[in-house]
């Protein structure tokens, strides 16, 4: 593959080899903050899989996502990898439908797609969630169940506490990579107010003159409920910049959001101008500047994967957080903090950790249950419950613990 892998991600490859030579099932989540790795670790595992003819499932949340991901499937020389894209976009669907069935991809890159009935495997072995936060539990649920056999990754650029993930993933085991490789460019943050845009401004005339990409992030397409709107920067970057403006957004469709997205990589020093989707997938090496506007609008996590699209390639790079309130705590830490870990804690500590039996995803929903204090508590009754099940069921009814280790 032309590198070599850091520590942290043979780390993160081993304990993945090591759950594929257990007989039983597994349900992996392997964290890692945004550009540490994770992927190449991923399709790495998938060799286990691809070598013993099985087939993998890399499900993703979006088209652009996906589109990458395949991308760097072609970039590297990889036996044996037989890969296909399966989205909204794909052409001669029945075709590539008949190929998986019959074992002739083996390496099946899609979006929610991958879900649907008319898509049925011939060996699935592996299931590889992208960006898992981004799916609900039943479309989990639909992609795993594509075969019960199969094993289970989850990627996640979003890393949880630790307390959240032992009791919500108290079924999962969980590696993570902390660190970027070596050659990671710096990303600064700035927090700005909006009386003072004018630097921004100016930043971005730099860069586009030295043939460097620019991001604008808007927290809406119309919408005057949520801040500022695409419309409204649009209008206001074309008044103060005489720079190519490319806009994508969710209400165009995946061939629009590929056509024009291609155009503004094509289009040195120009600017896209885009809602959150552009919060994965995007794999710019000449984007050297963010702008994330009306960023109190944004989640922590949201802010941090945004952030994350500047910087990828050899330049260093800034993240400007634009807001009209100038005393945001949230925008304060994150102006401070690029480390993805420190900002979950920070996260779980601001917001609460929701209820997680329903879709409440923040506030304090538990009378007694501290999750950012009683982490002691929470690993001995975890230990308790899987002493139980490992004595009692595993003994009596193995098979079952083995393939139905989520039911039981």
């Amino acid at each position: 593959i032309g590198f070599e892998l850091t520590s942290e991600q043979k780390e993160a490859t081993n304990s993945i080899f090591r759950l594929i030579n257990k007989e039983n099932v597994f349900y992996h989540l392997l964290q890692g903050d945004v550009g540490s790795g994770k992927t190449i670790v991923a399709i790495i595992a998938s060799y286990a899989y691809i070598t013993s003819l099985k087939q993998v499932a890399y499900m993703t949340p979006t088209v652009l996502l996906a589109n990458q991901i395949f991308d760097i499937i072609s970039k590297y020389y990889l036996e044996y990898f037989k890969p296909c894209l399966l989205t909204s976009n794909t052409k001669n669907i029945s075709q590539v439908l008949e190929k998986i069935k019959n074992n002739e991809y083996n390496f099946i890159i899609g979006t929610s797609s991958l879900i649907n009935d008319s898509v049925v495997f011939n060996s699935l072995g592996l299931t590889i969630l992208d960006e898992e936060q981004r799916f609900g539990v039943n479309t989990r649920l639909m992609l795993e169940n594509k075969n019960i056999y199969s094993d289970a990754l989850y990627l996640s650029a979003t890393p949880i506490p630790q307390t959240l993930a032992l009791s919500y993933f108290s079924n999962i085991s969980i590696s993570s990579i902390k660190t970027k490789p070596h050659s990671a460019t710096k990303v600064t943050s700035k927090y700005i107010d909006y009386k003072d845009i004018n630097i921004v401004y100016e930043k971005i005339k730099e860069e586009s003159k030295n043939n460097n990409h620019i991001i604008v992030v808007a927290p809406s397409i119309s919408s005057n409920t949520r801040g500022t709107n695409i419309k409204k920067i649009y209008d206001e970057l074309k008044k103060e910049l005489d720079i190519p403006i490319f806009v994508i957004h969710g209400e165009l469709k995946n061939s629009e959001i590929d056509s024009i997205y291609a155009k503004y990589l094509d289009t040195l020093g120009s600017i896209l101008l885009s809602t959150s989707i552009v919060e994965v997938g995007i794999d710019i090496k000449s984007a050297t500047v963010m702008v994330i506007m009306d960023a109190s609008y944004f989640g922590l996590s949201q802010l941090h994967q945004i952030r994350g699209r500047v910087g990828r390639g050899t330049k260093d790079s800034i993240c400007y957080f634009v807001d009209k309130n100038n005393n945001n705590s949230k925008l304060k830490f994150m102006e401070q903090n690029n480390d993805a870990f420190m900002l979950s804690e920070f996260d779980l500590k601001e917001r609460g950790p929701g209820d997680f039996i329903k879709d409440i995803q923040s506030g304090y929903h538990f009378k007694y249950l501290n999750f950012y204090e009683d982490l002691d508590i929470i690993k001995t009754s975890i230990d308790d419950v899987n002493l139980v099940i490992n004595e009692e069921n595993y003994k009596t009814n193995k098979e079952y613990y083995i393939f139905n280790k989520k039911e039981l």
